[in-house]
């Protein structure tokens, strides 16, 4: 089980007689003992209620919970971003390549055009952030376009 060095200096400093330990975390101070009414937790950091939270408890396993929380929650997050920019995404067939002579500039144009007129044809409004075709180019049939 890893603790950071403030935590580790928090621990040392409560052990002792000393006054109540003070963490400092992205500019600002966190204080162990006047940490309690939910203003207070409700402006702080999640990293910072979860080393708030390992410092008032004492059993190693809860701690252990904690930390593996702290690890899990940034990628659910992104998890859950990348559920969204899926849920957004279309994905076409059949639509055809543009001809071979044309820069990869008048390439994306001829597609997003293309699609600009099936969204039309639906009577779908929306405005389209990437259009990309997927796959390497088959002379047989057209690529897949996701949008």
């Amino acid at each position: 089980m890893r603790s950071s060095k403030a935590d580790r200096t928090c621990k040392k400093k409560e052990s002792s007689t000393g006054p109540p330990c003070t963490l400092k975390r992205e500019n600002h101070e966190i204080s162990t003992t006047n940490v309690g009414n939910d203003d207070e937790l409700s402006k702080m950091s999640v990293s910072d209620l979860i080393t708030y939270a390992k410092e008032r408890n004492k059993d190693p396993t809860i701690e252990h919970v904690l930390e593996l929380l702290f690890q899990k929650i940034p990628r659910e997050i992104s998890q859950e971003g990348e559920a969204e920019k899926r849920s957004r995404t279309i994905v076409i067939s059949g639509i055809k390549e543009s001809a071979e002579g044309l820069r990869p500039t008048e390439r994306s144009h001829d597609l997003k055009s293309k699609v600009d007129e099936i969204l039309d044809a639906l009577d779908i409004d929306c405005n389209i952030s990437n259009v990309f075709r997927i796959g390497k180019p088959n002379g047989n049939r057209p690529r897949l376009v996701k949008s």
